[in-house]
């Protein structure tokens, strides 16, 4: 643990001096803020330090203790940055921190620009086309878990599911593979309104082959066909979820 300690302090003695020679030459630089929660449930702020040149410094993480109010981040903040020459009113130009309402206030007590991270409002805006439902009710707009709808949207999904497991069957015991098979239009596929069915039934068919070798194997003779090797049947990844049930008839 020793050892460990002694490199840290001379990597931090190395990047204190490279951000004081760039502070000394009139160079000014901007931060990065973000907090993290480690497997113990720990909580840490990470702080990054960028210049104009393109050249980023990590000064470490901050472990936050109890409360952690916006004035306690400042303070926090300033003193970390002071232990590589930092100023805050003199150096730093501006910060860029999520959207939480306690890094917002921070950004306004920040003697610096302050800009949202458009990274995280793209992320929850898109959990909230996946994942929330809502209703219009004339000025009030409600989020609901809308029961009867999504049993209606199984019984969809369930009926897709056991038209291509016949198919499926049937091409198993007649042991003739055909292009018909893998080709099923469903009769209402026009009704779906919006991604979140699309989703739960392209789900529904990964589960299918997933779960069942007999079943994976014919998928895979077609897939091979098609992309000449085999593939992996998962249904984790969104984007490819999305995608993929575009460019097939559900």
């Amino acid at each position: 643990m020793k050892l460990v300690y002694k490199q840290c302090n001379v990597i931090k003695a190395r990047v204190t001096n490279e951000i004081s020679s760039k502070l000394n030459a009139g160079l000014r630089c901007s931060l990065t803020l973000d907090e993290f929660t480690s497997l113990k449930n720990r909580r840490y702020l990470n702080i990054n330090v960028h210049f104009n040149e393109g050249e980023i410094f990590n000064l470490g993480m901050l472990r936050i203790r109890g409360s952690f109010s916006a004035e306690n981040c400042v303070k926090a903040v300033e003193t970390k940055l002071k232990e590589f020459g930092i100023i805050t009113e003199k150096h730093i130009v501006a910060c860029v921190t999520d959207g939480a309402s306690m890094m917002v206030k921070f950004g306004k007590i920040m003697s610096c620009e302050n800009h949202l991270c458009y990274a995280h409002a793209i992320h929850l805006a898109v959990c909230d086309v996946l994942y929330n439902k809502q209703i219009d009710l004339g000025e009030n707009i409600v989020e609901i878990e809308d029961k009867s709808h999504e049993e209606e949207n199984n019984d969809e999904s369930e009926e897709l599911i056991e038209d291509l497991d016949k198919a499926l069957d049937l091409e198993f015991e007649s042991g003739v593979g055909t292009d018909a098979s893998f080709h099923i239009t469903y009769a209402e596929k026009n009704s779906i309104t919006n991604i979140n069915e699309t989703i739960k039934k392209i789900r529904n068919i990964v589960k299918l082959f997933r779960k069942s070798p007999l079943k994976n194997d014919i998928l895979q003779k077609y897939v091979t066909e098609e992309f000449g090797c085999e593939k992996m049947t998962r249904g984790r990844r969104m984007f490819m979820i999305v995608n993929s049930g575009g460019n097939r008839k559900l």
